[in-house]
């Protein structure tokens, strides 16, 4: 716990389970890093959305195998701009 005496961080790191992606509240979330595929696209939105917060932008890197890549096909029908990369590939935006 900081004292009143102590600097406030300008950086921080959390690490948390899907009880992270409702109902707490952080305002100055600006990257969310998904690294399990989320159970469904409503999940991705909740996780990611630490992100948006008042007006604020952020951005998400979410993690997947190849035995989930249908969780791309699901974002992309709810019109979610995504950008890919494969691992030693070039990213390509969509």
């Amino acid at each position: 716990m900081c004292s009143p005496s102590e600097p406030l961080l300008e950086q921080a790191v959390l690490f948390a389970t899907d009880i992270a992606a409702r109902g707490l509240d952080f305002p100055a979330v600006d990257w969310v890093i998904q690294v399990d595929c989320p159970e469904d696209v409503n999940t991705y939105i909740h996780r990611v959305g630490r992100t948006a917060r008042y007006n604020a932008g952020g951005r998400g890197l979410l993690m997947l195998l190849p035995s989930e890549a249908k969780m791309i096909e699901l974002l992309e029908e709810v019109r979610l701009v995504l950008a890919r990369s494969l691992a030693g590939s070039k990213a390509s935006t969509y």
